[in-house]
């Protein structure tokens, strides 16, 4: 498998700082530049000052920029860059995934269900349906070290979300190749 780019969005969340961890290690295993980015959304004057993620929502774009060139990953060796986006999440991140031939992206997911989902959507799930390349979901709340371990230094279930074959058939589209199933079988 060649991975040379890998993107992690990050909504400066403690579900994003796992991703961030995971995405570290993928980009030093197969010596990847790593691509952070941000998606900014304008706060509109009728909604809740906070996202759907907890983080308040009503900073400017300055103050997030900021805070997203304070996102490094936890090896200071992996070479990275960060960007930040405007508009949708979702579109922001496929485009540039599209525009900077990125060959992987690691993300996370807040988990949410229900009513929830249907009003806010998924950020996560856009992407891995309409991403240009293979997606892996960190599930919220699973913490580990910068070695992906826990507390006892065994391997942590990192919740990897992975779409399987027959998930993708039974919806109608492709089904996974051999290098997101190489990959699937190296996370797991």
């Amino acid at each position: 498998m060649n991975i040379k780019t890998i993107l992690c969005p990050t909504d400066f969340s403690s579900a994003s700082k796992e991703a961030l961890v995971l995405a570290t290690s993928l980009a030093r295993d197969y010596a990847a530049k790593l691509l952070v980015c941000h998606v900014y959304q304008p706060p509109e004057p009728t909604a809740a000052m906070v996202s759907h993620s907890g983080v308040p929502i009503d900073r400017s774009r300055d103050e997030q920029l900021r805070e997203l060139t304070e996102v490094r990953p936890p090896d200071p060796a992996v070479e990275h860059e960060h960007h930040m986006l405007d508009g949708n999440p979702g579109e922001a991140i496929v485009e540039l995934a599209k525009s900077r031939s990125v060959d992987f992206i690691v993300m996370s997911t807040h988990g949410r269900t229900g009513m929830s989902r249907l009003l806010m959507g998924s950020v996560a799930e856009s992407v891995l349906r309409q991403g240009p390349c293979p997606v892996v979901v960190v599930r919220a709340g699973v913490p580990c070290n910068q070695e992906g371990k826990g507390e006892g230094q065994e391997p942590v279930d990192r919740g990897v979300i992975w779409p399987n074959k027959t998930m993708h058939e039974s919806r109608g589209e492709r089904p996974v190749d051999e290098d997101e199933q190489d990959l699937q079988n190296y996370l797991g």
